[in-house]
C-alpha cells in the first residue's frame, strides 16, 4: 500500500492544487483522505489514465448537506 500511496502523491498534489484553485477544498481533501485505502489508490491511479467526468461539488454544496453526509473524509 505504501509504493502506491507514493506513486499516487504526485498526482494527488496536482490534483488538490487544480481542486482547491478551483474552490473545491472540500473535495481536495477527500482526494488526500481516500489516498489511504486501497480502493482510493486503485480510483487516484487509473484517473490520470484518460478522460473522466466526475460529479465535484463545490464547498457550498457540500454545506449544505446534513452534517453525516458532509463531503469530508
Amino acid at each position: 500500500m505504501a509504493f502506491a500511496q507514493a506513486q499516487n502523491s504526485t498526482y494527488l498534489t496536482s490534483l488538490s492544487q487544480a481542486l482547491n484553485a478551483s474552490g473545491l477544498t472540500q473535495l481536495a481533501a477527500v482526494a488526500a483522505g481516500i489516498n489511504n485505502t486501497a480502493i482510493g489508490q486503485r480510483l487516484l491511479s487509473a484517473l490520470p489514465t484518460k478522460n473522466w467526468t466526475i460529479f465535484a461539488p463545490n464547498d457550498t454544496a457540500c454545506m449544505l448537506l446534513p452534517l453525516w453526509r458532509r463531503c469530508q473524509y
